[in-house]
């Protein structure tokens, strides 16, 4: 009889060893399953959408840039040629930069944001438009100052207080990105610290609960 308790509680002991593994192994699991998916997160959607974006914040600038050096002076024709050459491939790059951004999920609050950036950004070529044509206009009548001047005065007035819209506008998108790339590291984190926990108490309690049994 005394066998039989012994042999009952080897066997409840072992049950209770074998209950405990299993919990210990699909903790670990699961904590690797949520590490996965916050890292794929970061590192396949939003980073590559940051990425993305600050290329778009290059080129967008580059063209306003262009612009800019097209009002000098005594600018020469190779550079006055190079400067539209640089225009042309600003808007190749943020566009492709656009379409690949485009392709990667975007939250709610992010696509509102990315509606009301590509709306500021029609304005902002229209407007940069009108400011080329001016530009080109007075290229061909350099001696005319007043030409210069409307030029100068459209980029000044228009063109530049659209483009700081324009920036806000990429900015606040930026913002939300790098804002859910920070949370998805914390959720990480935070993930990876409670069952790192729990696997510590169960590690502990399952030989004690041996030796008791």
């Amino acid at each position: 009889m005394k066998n039989i308790k012994i042999g009952l509680r080897l066997a409840a002991g072992y049950v209770a060893i074998c209950i405990l593994t299993i919990v210990l192994g699909f903790i670990g699991y699961n904590a690797v399953d949520d590490a996965n998916e916050s890292i794929s997160d970061i590192g396949g959607v939003y980073l590559p959408s940051i990425d993305d974006l600050h290329v778009v914040r290059f080129n967008v600038r580059a063209v306003l840039f262009a612009q800019h050096t097209l009002l000098m002076t005594g600018i020469t024709p190779e550079a006055q040629a190079q400067q539209y050459r640089d225009i042309d491939t600003a808007r190749a790059n943020y566009r492709a930069a656009m379409e690949a951004y485009e392709k990667l999920p975007m939250t709610p609050d992010e696509e509102r944001e990315w509606k009301a950036f590509k709306a500021a950004l029609a304005n902002t070529r229209s407007i940069n438009e009108e400011g080329s044509r001016l530009l080109k206009e007075w290229e061909q009548d350099r001696s005319n100052e007043q030409k210069r001047a409307h030029a100068i005065g459209h980029i000044l007035s228009k063109v530049d207080p659209q483009a700081a819209e324009l920036s806000t506008a990429l900015e606040r998108v930026i913002a939300i990105n790098v804002k859910n790339a920070s949370n998805a590291s914390a959720k990480a984190r935070a993930e990876t610290t409670s069952d790192k926990r729990t696997m510590v108490i169960l590690g502990v309690v399952s030989p004690l609960l041996a030796l008791v049994i």
